[in-house]
């Protein structure tokens, strides 16, 4: 891709992921022979041995080979009907949590998956809506996911492809409040709600680690966002990412106080902290 504004964000979020153990694919600035920057380089998303499915591809993929007929059915019953009516807002808490649904049983509808697998994809998935909102990703269609499969033998392994392609600049439609998710337009703030109250065993370990580790975090995006963006579009992303940091700690604040923390919780936030600090520690 050549330089623009969102290559610079795409080589911010590749960092950001990184900081905090995102799989996002690996993305670098490249220089002509005089050292001129001419554009970013992302790394493939799969090996020869493995196939990548963005997830429309990947309901596709279910209709031909998963024999789940009821949960295959569920999910092109969904899709059809949302794509017929095209983009819209939405309204209900119903519409924030089976949009979020739609992806988590598309996972399930696999064929040959494991629970174990399942879990792991679903969780994966959670914690990157999570980093979407921290980092004001906007356009974030079901063709910018995508999954690895790889056939041993009779049977397919899959696992979460890293994210790639996230849009930081304004789209049209879209108010400052808002953001893209699968089929709806969606207030970002109910939709951190509806993550942390819906889903809170899967996402509270990053919630957790962003929360409590804003000094470094903060600092540590300011720096990147420093080298990659000119100043006024640096101050306009940093007051973004600060009013996103707040609205994460109040939902997260307010969901601890009614379902506290457990000791192995707490054990395993510290594990996390020690593997943040061994991320950052180049920095």
């Amino acid at each position: 891709k050549g330089n623009s504004l969102q290559s610079d964000y795409e080589l911010i979020m590749s960092d950001i992921a990184y900081l905090l153990g995102i799989k996002y694919a690996k993305t670098y600035r490249i220089f002509s022979k005089d050292m001129e920057p001419i554009g970013i380089l992302n790394e493939a998303l799969a090996s020869k041995k493995e196939t990548f499915l963005n997830f429309e591809e990947t309901l596709q993929f279910i209709k031909e080979e998963s024999n789940k007929f009821t949960l295959k059915n569920e999910l092109i019953t969904y899709h059809d009907k949302l794509i017929k009516k095209g983009l819209q807002r939405a309204k209900t808490k119903k519409d924030y949590q089976d949009n979020i649904e739609y992806v988590l049983k598309l996972f399930a509808a696999l064929p040959d998956i494991t629970k174990t697998n399942v879990a792991e994809l679903q969780k994966q998935y959670l914690n990157l809506k999570i980093f979407e909102i921290f980092t004001n990703s906007l356009n974030n269609k079901l063709t910018h996911y995508g999954i690895i499969i790889k056939k041993n033998d009779k049977t397919y392994t899959y696992t979460l492809a890293p994210t790639f392609n996230k849009s930081i600049t304004k789209l049209p439609d879209l108010k400052d409040d808002e953001t893209l998710c699968n089929f709806f337009i969606v207030s970002k703030k109910e939709l951190l709600h509806t993550l942390i109250t819906k889903y809170y065993q899967e996402v509270k370990e990053l919630c957790t680690l962003i929360s409590e580790n804003r000094p470094t975090l903060l600092a540590l995006i300011e720096q990147l966002t420093k080298e990659h963006l000119e100043f006024e579009e640096y101050k306009k992303y940093v007051s973004i990412l600060t009013r996103n940091y707040k609205m994460l700690e109040e939902e997260l604040s307010f969901k601890k106080s009614v379902s506290p923390d457990s000791e192995e919780d707490n054990r395993q936030y510290i594990i996390n902290n020690n593997n943040y600090n061994y991320r950052i520690s180049p920095y």
